[in-house]
């Protein structure tokens, strides 16, 4: 079975970039038809409460959109909950761990967008309260944290060895250095790498050739039982389609083994989570 480790949804479209359909275009109705379409048995929602409070872009309660939708489709959706996210008034502040159990009933993980500084809050108090509980509720953190954050994210998955890492879209590593950190990463165990969101990481429009050529450093470092394949859906179909987040990463690991490339593209997301979805 194929499945989507990182993958959106929301009520309304929450970015400004005009679409056709904001109200449908990022429903999970959207989101179960493109995965019909495409043999994708199973997805794991990254909610984000993102979009302008107020205005049409509002998605504030993103995680109760998410959460119902999940539990109206329990064989297919899996999620992770916004938690104090960097759009959040309460991003970095105390009380993060009571925040955390609240926002995640219900769901597989959580999920934490920091910002573009390393502020220190993944080893101060809160912040380790905040993983400790994470640890405690047997949750899957799915962090969006960019290269300036990898020494402290080296040191918060030593801390808590417990605690499986997904980290988003190849850690934003673009250059040689940035790729060089991202591999010593590797040497916690508890670190995954979501192989998605090449534009992220790419100098060029699709077929994002620079970032598919870096694949086989990503796979060296982490190896094939670490790596999971995400469309990062629908904020990447403004410039590509479902199927091609696919075709991407099977073409760029074509040299590994079939039965590597299918725990990339599920068997290892189903394990992780416990959903017995094997590729």
């Amino acid at each position: 079975m194929i499945f989507d480790a990182h993958c959106h949804a929301w009520e309304r479209w929450p970015y400004r970039t005009s679409v056709p359909d904001p109200r449908t275009h990022a429903s999970t109705t959207t989101l179960l038809r493109r995965m019909d379409e495409n043999g994708v048995g199973r997805a794991l929602i990254v909610a984000a409460n993102t979009g302008g409070p107020g205005a049409a872009t509002d998605n504030a309660h993103n995680n109760r959109y998410v959460r119902a939708s999940a539990a109206e489709h329990p064989s297919r959706l899996s999620w992770v909950a916004d938690v104090d996210s960097r759009w959040s008034p309460f991003y970095h502040t105390s009380g993060a761990a009571d925040r955390l159990e609240q926002e995640s009933a219900g769901a597989q993980g959580f999920t934490h967008y920091v910002r573009g500084t390393d502020d220190g809050w993944f080893s101060d108090a809160d912040g380790h309260a905040f993983f400790e509980r994470a640890v405690k509720l047997g949750l899957v953190a799915s962090l969006h944290a960019k290269p300036p954050w990898f020494h402290s994210l080296n040191e918060l998955a030593a801390q808590h060895p417990e605690l499986p890492i997904l980290l988003h879209h190849q850690g934003h590593a673009e250059s040689d250095d940035e790729l060089s950190l991202l591999a010593q990463l590797s040497r916690r165990s508890n670190v995954f790498v979501n192989i998605s969101g090449f534009r992220y990481v790419s100098s060029l429009s699709y077929p994002y050739t620079d970032a598919v050529e870096r694949l086989p450093r990503i796979v060296d470092a982490f190896g094939p039982g670490r790596l999971l394949w995400g469309s990062d859906a629908p904020v990447s179909t403004q410039q590509i389609s479902y199927r091609a987040t696919i075709d991407l990463v099977r073409s760029g690991l074509s040299y590994l083994e079939a039965d590597d490339v299918a725990r990339i593209m599920g068997g290892n997301l189903g394990r992780l989570l416990g959903t017995g979805a094997l590729a």
